[in-house]
């Protein structure tokens, strides 16, 4: 795979934070992504059968039928399903496929910035490799080369030890924050003749993942 997750590295602080946008819902497909499924009459197989629905879209894709509709629709059925059945081999393909949609080849176009799906696209890519290369705990993300299964085959996946490296500073750890709540901030609202104190409601942060550097 040509790239990694970007790192955003901050000068003040010994952490950073790789923003991955909202999660997905792990339960449903997006509306256009059940078009593109009732456009192959594959809807109602994904409800019985979503590994065998998702290897016939990628055929139909492989053989030239479809495009980027279908492309981006792989990704979202590959991701739900791996959330469904926590097999790494389908968020690794989200990742792949979703990167396939971002940076396409074989004459698709890429998608529009003002094209919703590009987010989509991006979180899907970023959550799927978070959990393709979770740690047995899942507590830390660990990138090591290697040859990864994916549902239609394998991939060799190389490690560029420079991509974790900032200046004299190099990432020793990526651990993802996906069920990070932040509770008891006090903020004061202030209005025309009166402030006022309120405790706000605990706050989600969005999926992300939080990563340790030292100096080298």
């Amino acid at each position: 795979m040509r790239n990694q997750p970007a790192l955003s590295l901050s000068h003040k602080s010994e952490y950073c934070i790789i923003s991955l946008g909202g999660e997905p819902d792990a339960n449903e497909l997006s509306p256009s992504a059940r078009n593109v499924l009732r456009r192959w009459v594959l809807s109602d197989r994904y409800d019985d059968d979503p590994a065998g629905a998702i290897a016939a879209l990628r055929t139909i894709v492989t053989d030239g039928r479809g495009d980027e509709d279908e492309v981006i629709t792989l990704a979202e059925m590959a991701y739900l399903y791996a959330e469904k059945t926590h097999q790494r081999p389908y968020f690794l393909g989200a990742a792949i496929y979703s990167f396939a949609f971002l940076f396409p080849e074989q004459g698709l176009q890429p998608p529009s910035p003002y094209d919703p799906r590009l987010r989509l696209a991006a979180d899907l890519y970023s959550l799927g490799i978070i959990h393709a290369f979770a740690s047995a705990d899942d507590t830390t993300v660990e990138f090591k080369n290697g040859n990864y299964q994916l549902p239609f085959g394998w991939v060799d996946v190389a490690v560029n030890p420079s991509g974790f490296e900032w200046h004299n500073r190099r990432v020793v750890a990526l651990t993802p924050v996906e069920e990070v709540a932040v509770r008891g901030w006090q903020t004061v609202i202030a209005t025309p003749g009166s402030v006022r104190r309120s405790l706000r409601r605990p706050s989600r942060l969005l999926p992300s993942a939080v990563c340790r550097w030292h100096r080298g």
